[in-house]
């Protein structure tokens, strides 16, 4: 099955430049720990050629190593985790049994990657091996090395990619204790009991927090979401939380959700105050759950629970219409009671659940704070999957692909996108190049077609440029598609920080001008913003720098092979587990 993809493509031609030296660097595109992967990754190593050598340039992909839960125990001391021990010790044994790569520059797409194609024997592939679950429960890991040369210096780097296959966690709450958009009870199965099933959720990990009053963006406080979102009916009896894992409590304190303004006399007088409870299970992933009820915890730091066991309720009270302070940027929008429509249609009652792992080790310990270090991973491939997914693919608006010179400063540089044109007259670009587009993104409820879809944040995002043809690029397998975005993991790479706004704008645009063929008058705006007030997103796809998200890449047209007329094409997946 292929991703569903943008309809139109834009016929462009590509002026070349200079190349600009950088600082010698190699990626891969996957590596580290990753959760119940879905498929098998597509592993694609990255190479600076100004830097490095690509030319015999050698990777090597060891076995895959198992380890059940018994072994992974074996992997610990006094001071580090017992998977850091067990990533050092697979990256400094002898890679036995690998497979080597021989590499040359004309591997190398534009982008710097090279695809690592693996043995259509599946048996010897370690890489098919990582996902497959008839291997059972456990650890499974292997190491990428590359050699190649600076100059006259070998260099030799090594990475440790892993996935952890655990049996799926049950949902927390029922499914008749969620609303949806309308505030309608979702009872699928007509069943008001707890089951463990899979229920509605109306936000995902990589959803961003960019808010926006009506005159301005605040991106300076972007965020991630870092969770999935249930909106949770209100009133009583309230809706029960139930312990997703047999494990052990490691929090459970009150937390406060910080919201505008945090500043000034009226700081604090929107916040959210709820309780927060964390189980960790037996292959030390914490389940954190947020929403819950303050006076309605029924466990403590240390305690063991048992999977089902309620642990709390979520929060009774209705939420107001709208905040009790409603100054920039939590002001309602303008005309909204003459038009007719909620002025807060996000604001609601919900329970936050997030998948995390840290490095602690003690229950009730600082470094388990809701503040403290954390690896985020989907939700949705930890807890039970739905019986028959939907596949429905996420809706595409297809018919704008926006094009925009790069700024060397992109956080103070408002991009201004060329002038909208058909297929048919090709649109000149040089240098390094923002690419931005924008689609509608939702998750369905099993059965519940008819349901008022909350719109979500694209779990993957992909791009490719090469010579116009006249066939689509997205029934093409021979095309290469180069990373936008996948978000398996919060952060994607060890060096990238959820704190810093930058992050989170290497994939949104908070505002892109467009120009008109008519003048400076008729320009319009492509607007991100995620709040209670308003979903919508720009996607930066061209925002890369070796395979990895980088407010400061771009599309580097001096890389592609030749000058001429190109075709560019995005596509977009939602829910992995159908594709």
């Amino acid at each position: 099955m292929y991703w569903p993809c943008s309809a139109l493509w834009y016929t462009l031609v590509l002026i070349l430049a200079s190349v600009d030296a950088s600082a010698p660097h190699a990626r891969l595109s996957h590596e580290g720990l990753y959760l119940n992967l879905a498929s098998e990754p597509s592993l694609v190593v990255y190479l600076n050629p100004i830097a490095l050598q690509v030319d015999n340039a050698t990777v090597q992909i060891s076995a895959l190593r198992l380890r059940t839960k018994a072994e992974i125990a074996l992997c610990s001391n006094a001071s580090s985790h017992p998977f850091e021990v067990c990533e050092k010790e697979d990256v400094e044994s002898n890679i036995l049994n690998s497979t080597q790569y021989l590499l040359d520059k004309t591997q190398q797409q534009p982008d710097w990657g090279i695809t690592l194609v693996p043995s259509a024997d599946k048996s010897s592939n370690p890489l098919a091996q990582l996902v497959d679950h008839r291997l059972g429960y456990g650890l499974r890991s292997i190491v990428i090395t590359l050699r190649t040369r600076h100059g006259d210096l070998v260099r030799k780097r090594s990475w440790w990619l892993a996935n952890l296959v655990s049996k799926r966690a049950v949902w927390p709450i029922a499914v008749s204790d969620t609303v949806s958009r309308i505030g309608e009870p979702k009872s699928i199965d007509q069943k008001t009991e707890w089951t463990g099933g899979a229920v509605r959720i109306s936000g995902v990990m990589q959803d961003p927090f960019i808010y926006r009053s009506s005159q301005q963006s605040y991106w300076q406080n972007s965020s991630w979401s870092k969770s999935i979102t249930i909106r949770t009916r209100t009133g009583d009896p309230p809706p029960l939380v139930h312990s997703p894992v047999d494990g052990t409590i490691v929090w459970s304190a009150p937390f406060r959700h910080t919201l505008f303004p945090t500043t000034g006399p009226d700081a604090g007088l929107n916040d959210d105050l709820d309780w927060c409870i964390m189980v960790q299970d037996a292959w030390n992933t914490v389940y954190q759950l947020y929403g819950i009820e303050r006076g309605s915890a029924k466990v403590k730091a240390g305690d063991h629970v048992k999977i089902g066991e309620v642990i709390g309720n979520t929060l009774r009270e209705p939420i107001s219409e709208m905040p009790p302070i409603t100054t920039p940027p939590t002001d309602p929008p303008a005309n909204y009671a003459l038009q007719g429509f909620a002025p807060f249609p996000y604001r609601f009652r919900k329970l936050i659940i997030r998948v995390a792992r840290t490095s602690c080790h003690i229950p009730g310990d600082r470094c388990f704070s809701p503040a403290a270090r954390w690896t985020y991973y989907p939700p949705q491939f930890v807890l039970a999957a739905r019986k028959a997914p939907s596949c429905l693919p996420p809706l595409l608006e297809p018919n704008r692909i926006y094009f925009a010179p790069a700024s060397r400063t992109p956080l103070q540089h408002i991009p201004l996108a060329a002038p909208h044109r058909a297929a048919v007259h090709p649109l000149p670009l040089s240098g390094r190049v923002d690419i931005f587009t924008t689609f509608p993104s939702f998750d369905t409820t099993l059965d519940d077609l008819d349901d008022a879809f909350d719109p979500i944040a694209a779990h993957k995002i992909e791009w490719a440029a090469v010579p116009s043809t006249n066939d689509s690029l997205c029934y093409n397998r021979t095309v290469y598609w180069r990373r936008s975005s996948e978000h398996t993991r919060l952060p994607a790479a060890r060096d990238a920080s959820l704190e810093d706004p930058s992050f989170v704008l290497a994939h949104y645009a908070p505002l892109v001008v467009v120009a008109s063929v008519a003048g400076h008058a008729f320009r319009a705006q492509l607007i991100s913003q995620f709040d209670e007030k308003e979903r919508a997103l720009v996607y930066a796809v061209s925002r890369t720098h070796l395979g990895a998200a980088d407010v400061n890449g771009a599309w580097e047209i001096e890389h592609e092979p030749s000058r001429g007329l190109y075709q560019v094409a995005i596509v977009a997946v939602q829910r992995p587990e159908c594709f």
